[in-house]
């Protein structure tokens, strides 16, 4: 019912989300296949691109996916090994030569590269690297989705978080039809 409910919408990206990398879902040339009938054009695919089937890449060619985000942590395999918890780095690289064999179909592969405090020295060469490249290279700070995974965050990027007004015991403002805020910027 979803893939009826995007029939007809023009301006559309849909990019296959969830738990887990979308490659590896038993069915992924088949959603893909279900997305293009319904219509949609423009298809993401963000995946880690440890694996990649065969029949992964022939659908991503036949449905004409047009972006990939790979996630691409490091420049090192130390460094990959300890952000990814795998050794994944070779196949990792391996799958992108394959994909970019395919490019014809795949107009932009752009890796993303997870600031945190592990990786942050290979940052700017992983950057200048990839855009020389590929064209492209993304770079987005570390989340610990909602803190359900450790923060490995390079610095913390949160909002001051806000403190009473210093001046509630002292001031009050009265407001024009006579309500009383609890703080005159409210």
């Amino acid at each position: 019912s979803v893939f009826e409910q995007l029939e007809g919408i023009d301006d559309l990206r849909l990019t296959p989300a969830g738990a887990g990398d979308p490659l590896l879902h038993p069915q992924f040339a088949e959603i893909l296949r279900r997305i293009a009938e319904a219509g949609v054009w423009a298809v993401h695919i963000e995946t880690d691109l440890l694996e990649l089937s065969d029949e992964a890449l022939a659908a991503m060619v036949d449905c004409q996916v047009d972006v990939m985000s790979i996630h691409l942590p490091a420049a090192k395999a130390e460094t990959y090994r300890t952000i990814m918890g795998a050794d994944g780095l070779g196949r990792v690289l391996e799958n992108l030569k394959r994909v970019l064999g395919a490019r014809r179909a795949l107009p932009l592969v752009a890796p993303i590269f997870t600031k945190c405090r592990e990786n942050l020295e290979e940052m700017e060469p992983w950057y200048d690297h990839w855009l020389r490249v590929l064209g492209s290279a993304v770079i987005v700070g570390a989340s610990d989705y909602a803190g359900q995974i450790p923060d490995h965050a390079a610095a913390d990027m949160s909002p001051p978080r806000r403190r009473s007004c210093g001046r509630l015991q002292s001031r009050m403002t009265v407001q024009c039809d006579g309500t009383i805020p609890s703080c005159e910027q409210a």
